[in-house]
C-alpha cells in the first residue's frame, strides 16, 4: 500500500512542477494546478482519516493495550503532532489567501493601505490563525477575522495599531500628487509649495496630518472590509476620510454596559446569540440585508430612525408603509432600572409569562467601535419634519437608548436573564417598590417616578448589598460582579460612606471575581461507537478482521504511512498557495475546503490522540488490582479527571515517564484535600463513617500499588501495616537535603538521585521494597547504610541519605571540600528537594526503619549504632532515607557550596567561612562535633538585623529560587536561636 501511494504523490508532485515552470500562461494553468493539488489532498485526509479510524477503534478494543508497548502509544503522540504540524503548513497558505479575498473586496485600497498590509502580514497571519483554530463556519470566521483586524486597528495597543510602520516610513509621509489612493484633497488646500522648502516646525505639523490621514485611511479600510463581511456586524460608518466610525461622536462614548429587552413578540430575531433587524432577517446571511444609516440618503435615514424610536410599535409593528425600506435597527439602554421596568410593564401588558421576559446585558468594551450609537446624537444628524422632538426636549424622559444596526453577534460577549430569575434571587426585597401593581401598568412615566422617589439620599444596609450581590452572583452571573453590584444598588441615592462599608463586606463575601470558563465536554466516546460500527466498511483490503493482538501493530504502520503521504500532499498545497497572483473570488470555495478538510482530519487526530490517552489510562489502572480494592465505581466516576491528568502528563513527560508520572498525579490528586480524586464529595452520602475511612484508603491504596508497580516508577516504603497512613512516613519536613559530589555513590545529578543498586541493574532489584526483602537481610543494609552515612560503598544498597538539617548538610559540605581527596568546590553541590511535591511513603525517617526492624539480629557494632541513634539526641541530624530511583526534576534545587558562599552565607554565618581560618581549625576537619559545637554555641538570643534578614533574603532567591523564599529564609534564619518578638525593632 505505501509503495503504490508514494508512487501516486510522486506523479502529483511531477505535474505540480511542469505546471510552475510554465513561463508565459501559467496563470490559468496554476489554477488548475491548485485545484487539482486541494482534490489531492482532500484524498489524502480521508485515508488518513481512515488509518485513524480504524486505529482509533484498536485502541478502544478492550484487550488491545496489553499488546501494544509504551513506546508504541508515544509513536501514536508523535505522528499526530506530525500531522498537525502539516496541517499548520497548508492551513497558514490557505488562511493567507482567505486574507486577500477578504481584503480584496473593498475595492480601491490605496498605496498606504497596501504597504501596512504588507508590512502587518504576520500579525494578521496570527489573527487568522487564532479565528479558525475557534471558529468552523467559513462566513462567521470571515467577519471574525475582519472584526478582531478592525479592533487591533484601533486600539493603541493594538497589534496592528499604525505607529510602528510611520516610525520605519517616516521619510515617506509626504504628499505624492497625482497618486492613486491617496485622496489628498483635504491637505492640498493647506500646501503653498514644495514640501522640501516646509521650515522643520511645518514639516512635523504636516507629518502629524498625514499620520492622521493614514491612521483614517486604515481603520476606514478595515470597516469597508468587515461592513462587506456576510452575517457580520453593520457599523456606523461616516462617509468622511477624516472621521472615522470609532471617533464619530455618536457612537464614541458608549457605556460599559448596554441592555435589551425582549420576548417572543418582539420585533426581528431575538436569541442567547444573535440578534437582527426585521430588515436584515429578510434575507438573512447574505450581503443584501447590509444596510448601513449612514450610507443612506438623508431622507431615507431620517425616515428609518424616526419610525424605529417613535413610530415603532413595542410588540412587532414597525410602523414603517408597505413597500417602504424596513426597519434596520435594534434597540438597547444603558440604564439598567429602565430595562427591568420595561420588562416587567411588558411581562403584564403582553401578557407574557415572566420566564419568557429576558434581559441581554452586554460589554460594549468586546464589541467593535461603531457598533453602537446614540439616539438623540443620530437625531440631530438626521431630522425629520414630523417629528417632535419629544426625546431632545424632554431630558427627564431620556433612559439613554442606544442603537446598533442589522445583525449584532452577542455570544460569549453577554450575559442573558429572566425577569423570573431576578425576582428569585431577591429583585423584589431589595427594590419592594418594582412589586407594586402601579409599575406592571406604566413604563416610562414609572421610570420617571422611581427616579424621583429614589433621588433622595438613603442609608444602605449590609442586606440591601447582600441580595445585590445575590443577584450579581446569580442570574448577572457573567459579568463583572462588581459592576454589577453598582448598578444595582445605584437605583437609589446611597451615601457613600455606607457604600465602603457594605463593599468591604462584599469583599470578605466574594474576594475574588469568578473567571467563567468553559469545561467542553469530549465527544471522543460518543463518536467512537460510530466509528467502530464502521469499521468493516473501512476495511478496504476486502479481507477479513484480524485479531487486535495482530493487527494493532500493522494498522499502526499504515497510520503512518498516511501521515507521510499527508505531509507531502500538505507541502505541496502550501508552495501552490504562497504562490502571488493567482488567486482571485472566484477561487473562494475551492481554498475554502483545505481548512476545512484540515479541520476535519484535526477533529480525527483529536479522537485519535483521546483514544491514546484512553489507552494510557488503562494501562496505568492495570497495574493496581481495582478488584482487590473495589475501586471499580470509583474509576468510572473519575474517568473524565484521569484522562485529563494523563492529557497534562503527555505534554511535557518523554515516552519512557508517561505511564509512572501519570500514577504518580493521579496519586497526588487522591490524596490532596483540594485534589481532582479526592472522595470527600463521593462520599458525602455514604454511611456509616468508617466505610468512608475505608473506601478513602481502599482509593488511595490503589493509586500506590499502580504507581509503585508502573516501569520507571519510584520505590516506595511499604510495610505490611500499611506505612501510607501512619503519621511519621507520610509527613516529612517540608524540605530534605543532600550534599554530594563526583566521587559520590549511586547517581546524583540536577534530574535525578539513584542508589548504587540502581546502576546497571537490570534485574531491577532496586525496585524491590526494603519491606519485600528477607527481614534479615534488610536490617543489615539499613544498619550497613547508616553506619557508612552519606558515603555508603556498599554495592548492594539500595538506599540514599538525606537530612532535614540544612545546617549539618552546608558544614558537611566544608567538611568534603576541606579534605584533599574530594572534589573541589565547585563540584560540591548540595540538592533540596520539596517533599511536597513527591506522593507520601517516597522518605522514611531512619529510626522509624530502625523500629521496624527491631526483632532481627545485630551484630555488636550494630547495636551499639541503634544505640548512639536512639540516645545520644545531640547527634540528631534528621537523617531521611529514599529508595531506588527518585526522580527530582522540577520539584528540587540544586546549587554548590560556591553559590552559597557567593550569595552572602558567610556574612549572615561566618562560622562557615573555612577561607579565613587556619588549616586545622574545626570548621574544616570536623563534621559532626562542629554542627554540635555550633548548635550548643546559637543557642544563645541574638538579636536579628535588617541585614541579617536581607542576606538570607539574598541567599534564598539566588540559591533556591524554585522554592518559596519567605521558607527559606526562615530556614536559613533558624540557624541561630532567634527573638520571635524583640523589645526594640532593629530595623
Amino acid at each position: 500500500m505505501g509503495t503504490k501511494y508514494e508512487d501516486a504523490v510522486d506523479s502529483i508532485i511531477t505535474r505540480i512542477i511542469n505546471a510552475l515552470h510554465i513561463p508565459d500562461d501559467g496563470l490559468v494553468n496554476l489554477r488548475s494546478e491548485v485545484q487539482d493539488a486541494i482534490s489531492d489532498f482532500n484524498q489524502a485526509v480521508e485515508f488518513a482519516q481512515l488509518s485513524e479510524a480504524r486505529l482509533v477503534a484498536l485502541l478502544n478494543f478492550p484487550f488491545a493495550i496489553y499488546q501494544a508497548s509504551e513506546e508504541e502509544l508515544f509513536k501514536i503522540r508523535a505522528s499526530v503532532i506530525r500531522i498537525t504540524k502539516s496541517i499548520q503548513n497548508v492551513t497558514g497558505a490557505s488562511d493567507r489567501s482567505l486574507v486577500e479575498i477578504i481584503t480584496s473586496r473593498t475595492g480601491l485600497r490605496g498605496r498606504h493601505v497596501d504597504r501596512l498590509l504588507k508590512h502587518f502580514r504576520a500579525a494578521i497571519d496570527d489573527i487568522v490563525l487564532k479565528t479558525i483554530d475557534k471558529i468552523d463556519e467559513r462566513l462567521e470566521c470571515e467577519w471574525r477575522i475582519a472584526e478582531e483586524c478592525y479592533n487591533q486597528v484601533r486600539d493603541p495597543s493594538g497589534s496592528l495599531y499604525p505607529e510602528p510602520y510611520f516610525e520605519l516610513t517616516s521619510d515617506d509621509l509626504c504628499p505624492s500628487y497625482g497618486s492613486k489612493g491617496l485622496e489628498p484633497s483635504n491637505m492640498v488646500n493647506h500646501i503653498r509649495g514644495p514640501y522640501q522648502n516646509f521650515t522643520g516646525e511645518q514639516r512635523g505639523e504636516l507629518d502629524e496630518e498625514r499620520k492622521a490621514e493614514i491612521r483614517n485611511q486604515w481603520t476606514d479600510f478595515w470597516i469597508r472590509a468587515l461592513n462587506k463581511c456576510h452575517s457580520g456586524p453593520t457599523l456606523f460608518h461616516p462617509r468622511s476620510i477624516l472621521s472615522s466610525a470609532g471617533d464619530w461622536l455618536p457612537s464614541k462614548y458608549v457605556p460599559r454596559y448596554l441592555f435589551r429587552v425582549y420576548d417572543s413578540k418582539s420585533s426581528g430575531l431575538n436569541s442567547e446569540t444573535v440578534f437582527a433587524s426585521e430588515y436584515s432577517i429578510l434575507s438573512y446571511r447574505y450581503p443584501e440585508s447590509k444596510v448601513d444609516l449612514l450610507s443612506l440618503d438623508d431622507t431615507t435615514a431620517s425616515g428609518m430612525l424616526f419610525h424605529h424610536l417613535e413610530r415603532k410599535n413595542c410588540f412587532g409593528s414597525s410602523g414603517f408603509q408597505k413597500g417602504a425600506l424596513r426597519d434596520n435597527l435594534v434597540s438597547w439602554t444603558s440604564s439598567l432600572m429602565n430595562a427591568i421596568q420595561y420588562a416587567i410593564w411588558r411581562s403584564h401588558v403582553g401578557h407574557t409569562p415572566t420566564s419568557d421576559v429576558r434581559i441581554c446585558a452586554v460589554d460594549t468594551r468586546k464589541f467593535p467601535r461603531g457598533q453602537f450609537a446614540r439616539d438623540a446624537l443620530l437625531l440631530l444628524s438626521y431630522a425629520h419634519p414630523k417629528s417632535d422632538w419629544f426625546r431632545l426636549k424632554n431630558r427627564e424622559f431620556d433612559n439613554g437608548e442606544y442603537i446598533s444596526q442589522g445583525t449584532i453577534n452577542h455570544a460569549g460577549r453577554s450575559v442573558v436573564f429572566s425577569l423570573e430569575d431576578l425576582v428569585a434571587f431577591g429583585l423584589y426585597e431589595l427594590y419592594p417598590e418594582f412589586a407594586e401593581h402601579s409599575s406592571a401598568t406604566t413604563w416610562t412615566s414609572r421610570v420617571l417616578e422611581l427616579r424621583t422617589s429614589w433621588s433622595d439620599r438613603c442609608q444602605t444596609y449590609s442586606e440591601d448589598f447582600s441580595l445585590a450581590c445575590e443577584i450579581a452572583k446569580g442570574p448577572m452571573n457573567g459579568l463583572d460582579t462588581w459592576d454589577a453590584v453598582l448598578l444595582l444598588m445605584a437605583f437609589r441615592n446611597r451615601s457613600l460612606s455606607r457604600i465602603w462599608y457594605s463593599w468591604e463586606l462584599l469583599m470578605r463575601l466574594f474576594p475574588d471575581p469568578d473567571e467563567t470558563m468553559n469545561d467542553h465536554a469530549n465527544t471522543a466516546t460518543a463518536e467512537f461507537g460510530s466509528i467502530a460500527s464502521g469499521i468493516d466498511a473501512l476495511n478496504i483490503t476486502g479481507k477479513k478482521r484480524r485479531q487486535p493482538a495482530k493487527s494493532l501493530k500493522e494498522v499502526m504502520h499504515s497510520y503512518g504511512e498516511a501521515v507521510d503521504a499527508l505531509s507531502k500532499h500538505a507541502t505541496n498545497i502550501v508552495e501552490l498557495l504562497r504562490t502571488d497572483g493567482i488567486f482571485n473570488t472566484e477561487d473562494v470555495e475551492s481554498i475554502c475546503t483545505v481548512p476545512t478538510r484540515a479541520i476535519e482530519l484535526v477533529r480525527v487526530a483529536k479522537l485519535l490522540n483521546d483514544s491514546a490517552i484512553q489507552a494510557i489510562v488503562r494501562q496505568v489502572v492495570s497495574f493496581g488490582d481495582k478488584a482487590y480494592f473495589n475501586v471499580s465505581a470509583l474509576l468510572e466516576h473519575f474517568k473524565k479527571p484521569i484522562e485529563r491528568i494523563a492529557q497534562g502528563i503527555i505534554r511535557e513527560a518523554q515516552n519512557d515517564d508517561i505511564l509512572w508520572k501519570t500514577a504518580e498525579e493521579c496519586y497526588h490528586q487522591a490524596t490532596r484535600p483540594s485534589g481532582d480524586l479526592n472522595l470527600e464529595d463521593y462520599l458525602a452520602t455514604i454511611n456509616p463513617l468508617l466505610w468512608k475511612e475505608e473506601k478513602k484508603e481502599d482509593w488511595i491504596k490503589f493509586w500506590l500499588q499502580s504507581l509503585c508497580n508502573c516501569p520507571g516508577g519510584p520505590t516506595l516504603f511499604q510495610p505490611e501495616e500499611d506505612i501510607v497512613f501512619d503519621h511519621s512516613a507520610k509527613r516529612p519536613p517540608r524540605y530534605l537535603f543532600r550534599t554530594y559530589d563526583v566521587n559520590s555513590t549511586g547517581r546524583n545529578d540536577t534530574d535525578c538521585i539513584a542508589s548504587i543498586i540502581s546502576q546497571d541493574d537490570e534485574a531491577n532489584r532496586h525496585r524491590i521494597n526494603i519491606f519485600s526483602t528477607d527481614y534479615q537481610e534488610a536490617s543489615e543494609m539499613l544498619h550497613r547504610h547508616l553506619g557508612k552515612g552519606l558515603s555508603s560503598t556498599w554495592e548492594t544498597d539500595n538506599l540514599v541519605s538525606w537530612s532535614s538539617s540544612l545546617l549539618f548538610v552546608i558544614q558537611y559540605a566544608n567538611w568534603r571540600f576541606c579534605n584533599p581527596w574530594f572534589s573541589q568546590p565547585g563540584d560540591i553541590c548540595i540538592c533540596a528537594v520539596d517533599t511536597s511535591r513527591f506522593p507520601r511513603g517516597q522518605f522514611a525517617r531512619d529510626k522509624w526503619l530502625l523500629n521496624s526492624f527491631k526483632d532481627a539480629e545485630f551484630s555488636d557494632q550494630e547495636s551499639s549504632f541503634r544505640d548512639l541513634r536512639f540516645n545520644q539526641s545531640e547527634y540528631d541530624n534528621g537523617e531521611y532515607l529514599s529508595q531506588g530511583v527518585l526522580h527530582i526534576e522540577k520539584r528540587s534545587c540544586t546549587l554548590s557550596l560556591r553559590d552559597l558562599k557567593n550569595a552572602g552565607l558567610w556574612d549572615l554565618y561566618p562560622k562557615f567561612n573555612v577561607n579565613d581560618v587556619q588549616r586545622d581549625a574545626d570548621v574544616r576537619t570536623q563534621w559532626t562535633d562542629y554542627v554540635k559545637a555550633l548548635r550548643w554555641e546559637w543557642q544563645v538570643t541574638k538579636k536579628t538585623t535588617k541585614a541579617d534578614v536581607q542576606c538570607a533574603l539574598d541567599i534564598a532567591q539566588k540559591c533556591f529560587p524554585d522554592f518559596d523564599e519567605d521558607d527559606m529564609a526562615l530556614l536559613l534564619l533558624s540557624f541561630h536561636e532567634r527573638k520571635l518578638r524583640p523589645e526594640t525593632l532593629s530595623f
